[in-house]
C-alpha cells in the first residue's frame, strides 16, 4: 500500500514568455501531488495563493486568490495581472507564489514555489527625443528619436506613430509610418513625421504613441509594444506692424512704409507682404513686397507707392495687410489681417513758387527769375514751365526748363519780359504752369498759378520800389492754361 505524503505542490506555466513594455495576464497552473507517482498526499483545504515579484523588475497586480480543496493530484488553474518594464533585460525570472493551506489537524502551513517565466532576446524601444517646428494652425515636421535599448537587431522595422488628438493629424490621417531597413541594438535613430496642426491647438504636450513591427535575428516577425510620448507644437505663426508712416495725399502718389515683424517662434520663408486696398480712391501701385526670409524677432522695411485719386477725402484710415509666407515643410500659409491706421492729408499745390526777381519799371525788359520748390513725395523730371502775361507785361521768352527737381528741392527759372511804356505802378499777375513728368513716366500738367509782377514808375531812376508780395502764389485752376495751350496763346 502506498503511502500518504502532507500536500506538496508544483507549479506549471503554459505561456512563460514575456513582452517587455505591457501588462498581460499570466496563467499559473497549481497541482498537490506527490513527488513519487506510486505515492499519495493529503488534501490541501483553505487553500491561498498569493503572487508576489520576488526580487524581480516585473510587477504584480493581481490580489490573493482563493483556491478552496486541493485533493491528490487536482489542478488548479490561477490567472495574476502583471506589469512587465519596457527596459527589463532578457533572461529568466522566478516569481514568488505563496501559498497557505490547512490539512489534518487543521493546522495552518505557508510555503512558496517558483513560476518561472522568460523574456526572451529581442528588440525593443524607447522614445528618447521629440521635437517639431510645426505651429498651432500651420504644418511642419515632428522629429521623433528612438533607440533600440534591446539585445536583439531589428530588420525591416516599421515603426507607426499615431496620434491621440484631433489638433495634431498627419496630413489627413491619423497615423503614418517610417522604415528602418536595419536597426542594431543600442542604436538611436532620427525618424521624422510630416504633421498639421489646428489653428485651436494649444501650445502644450499631446499624446502620441509608436509601435515598432519588425522582424528578429530569425527572420520571424514581431511587433514591440506601443510606447507613449508628448509632442509641443509651437504657438500660432504672428507678426506685427511697425514703425508704419503713410506720406499720402489727396490727389498725390505717396508712399506706405514700415517694417514688418516676425513675432513667431519658427522661421517664416518666402514672406511676401500683399497691400490690397478695399477703399478704391487708395491704390496701391504694386499689391506686393517681397521680404525674404524671417527669423523669430527679425524685421524687415518694407515700402508701397499708394496712389490717392483726387475723390479722396482728407483723414485717418485702416488699412489691412497680410503676410504670405512658407513653413519648414514648404506648405504656403497667410498670417491674420495686420491692420494700419494713417492720415491722408488735404490736396496741396505740386509746387510752391518764390519770387527772387519780380519788379520791373515801366518801359523796362528784364529777367523774370522764380524759385520753384517740388512739394511732391517723389522727384519730378523734364519739367517745362510756361508763363501767360497779360499786358502791359509781355513775354520775350515764356518759357524755362529743369531736367529734374528732388522732393523738397528747388531750381530757379528764367524768363524774358517787357513792360510797356504806359504801364500804370502795381503789381500785374502774371500766370505760370508746368508740364512735367511723375516718377511713373506719366506726362503731368499742373494746376495753374499766379505770380506777381510789381512794376515801378518810370521816372525815379534805377532803383525799384520795394518789392510787394514777393511769393506770394494763387491757385486759379487748371482750366485757364489749358485753353491757352490748346488755343496757342504766348
Amino acid at each position: 500500500m502506498s503511502a500518504i505524503e502532507d500536500p506538496r505542490f508544483e507549479v506549471y506555466v503554459p505561456e512563460p514568455t514575456l513582452t517587455p513594455g505591457q501588462q498581460s495576464n499570466l496563467s499559473v497552473q497549481l497541482v498537490n501531488d506527490a513527488q513519487d507517482v506510486d505515492e499519495q498526499v493529503r488534501n490541501a483545504r483553505n487553500v491561498k495563493a498569493t503572487l508576489k515579484s520576488g526580487g524581480t523588475p516585473i510587477s504584480v497586480r493581481s490580489g490573493t486568490r482563493l483556491v478552496g480543496t486541493m485533493q491528490d493530484g487536482q489542478p488548479a488553474n490561477l490567472n495574476f495581472q502583471i506589469g512587465v518594464p519596457n527596459d527589463i533585460e532578457s533572461g529568466t525570472y522566478d516569481l514568488d507564489l505563496e501559498l497557505t493551506y490547512e490539512y489534518d489537524n487543521d493546522e495552518r502551513t505557508t510555503e512558496t514555489v517558483d513560476v518561472t517565466v522568460r523574456v526572451d532576446d529581442r528588440a525593443r524601444f524607447v522614445v528618447t527625443n521629440v521635437e517639431t517646428d510645426a505651429p498651432a494652425g500651420g504644418s511642419g515636421t515632428m522629429n521623433v528619436t528612438m533607440r533600440n535599448v534591446g539585445e536583439s537587431l531589428a530588420r525591416n522595422a516599421s515603426v507607426s506613430v499615431q496620434t491621440t488628438s484631433p489638433d495634431i493629424r498627419f496630413g489627413e490621417s491619423e497615423s503614418s509610418s517610417r522604415f528602418v531597413e536595419r536597426w542594431e541594438t543600442g542604436e538611436t535613430r532620427t525618424l521624422q513625421y510630416d504633421i498639421t496642426v489646428a489653428s485651436n491647438a494649444n501650445p502644450e504636450p499631446y499624446t502620441m504613441r509608436a509601435t515598432t513591427s519588425y522582424e528578429n535575428a530569425n527572420g520571424e516577425s514581431a511587433e514591440s509594444s506601443p510606447v507613449s510620448f508628448g509632442v509641443t507644437p509651437l504657438g500660432e505663426q504672428t507678426f506685427e506692424l511697425e514703425n508704419v508712416d503713410g506720406s499720402l495725399y489727396v490727389g498725390e502718389e505717396g508712399s506706405l512704409s514700415g517694417e514688418l515683424v516676425n513675432t513667431g517662434e519658427t522661421t517664416a520663408r518666402n514672406v511676401v507682404l500683399v497691400f490690397e486696398s478695399q477703399n478704391s480712391n487708395v491704390n496701391p501701385v504694386e499689391t506686393e513686397y517681397a521680404i525674404g526670409t524671417l527669423e523669430p524677432g527679425e524685421r524687415a522695411e518694407f515700402d508701397f507707392s499708394t496712389e490717392v485719386t483726387d475723390s479722396a477725402a482728407a483723414g485717418p484710415r485702416q488699412f489691412s495687410l497680410e503676410a504670405q509666407y512658407r513653413t519648414g515643410d514648404g506648405s504656403q500659409q497667410t498670417s491674420d489681417p495686420l491692420d494700419v491706421q494713417v492720415d491722408i492729408g488735404e490736396q496741396r499745390d505740386e509746387f510752391d513758387l518764390r519770387g527772387i526777381n519780380t519788379t520791373f519799371a515801366a518801359g523796362e525788359s528784364g529777367e523774370l527769375v522764380v524759385e520753384v520748390t517740388n512739394n511732391r513725395e517723389e522727384p519730378v523730371r523734364e519739367v517745362s514751365a510756361k508763363i501767360f502775361p497779360d499786358a502791359p507785361v509781355s513775354a520775350d521768352s515764356s518759357e524755362a526748363y529743369v531736367d529734374e527737381i528732388a522732393p523738397g528741392e528747388s531750381a530757379e527759372l528764367v524768363f524774358g519780359v517787357s513792360v510797356g511804356g504806359d504801364a500804370l505802378a502795381k503789381t500785374y499777375p502774371v500766370q505760370m504752369d508746368f508740364r512735367y513728368e511723375d516718377s511713373s513716366g506719366q506726362s503731368q500738367l499742373s494746376d495753374t498759378y499766379q505770380v506777381p509782377v510789381d512794376v515801378t514808375e518810370q521816372e525815379g531812376g534805377d532803383v525799384p520800389l520795394t518789392l510787394i508780395g514777393i511769393g506770394a502764389v494763387a491757385l486759379i485752376g487748371v482750366g485757364a492754361v489749358l485753353y491757352r495751350r490748346r488755343s496757342g496763346g504766348i
